[in-house]
């Protein structure tokens, strides 16, 4: 089976590194870390992801900011937005950045989390195999 790659944008080393452990423990993920969104603009020209999880508040480029370049160059790409804030917060203007969830830092449950990323790939490759018979 193919490695899923997965970068998590997040300023908490800390968290950015629970957040590895949990979903290198679920599957069989290739998880790289970027410390804010300038970073990750970075490594995004350097390797494929599928799946960004990315933090609303960080120095230098803030989510936001970066989603918006995000999909200027890549539409298809997963987002997952990390938040310490009540998404009702963010939901709207996210939303429209065409955003797959939020998981909020202040209750991460990482059974929850393993779940939400096998989900995203589930409904990905069911998509994907779908797309071959139109």
């Amino acid at each position: 089976m193919n490695l899923r790659n997965i970068l998590i944008v997040e300023d908490e080393l800390l968290f950015s590194q629970l957040l590895s452990d949990a979903l290198q423990d679920a599957g069989n993920y290739c998880i790289d870390l970027a410390s804010n969104g300038k970073e990750a603009l970075e490594a995004l020209n350097n390797k494929e992801y599928e799946l960004v999880m990315t933090d609303i508040h960080m120095p230098e480029m803030n989510g936001q900011e970066f989603i918006k370049k995000l999909r200027v160059q890549n539409s298809e790409i997963g987002i997952i937005v990390l938040t310490a804030f009540p998404k009702v917060n963010y939901i709207r203007e996210f939303n429209d950045l065409g955003i797959e969830d939020f998981l909020s830092k202040d209750e991460c449950d990482l059974v929850a989390l393993q779940n939400l990323v096998k989900e995203f790939f589930r409904k990905r490759d069911v998509d994907f195999l779908a797309a071959d018979f139109e």
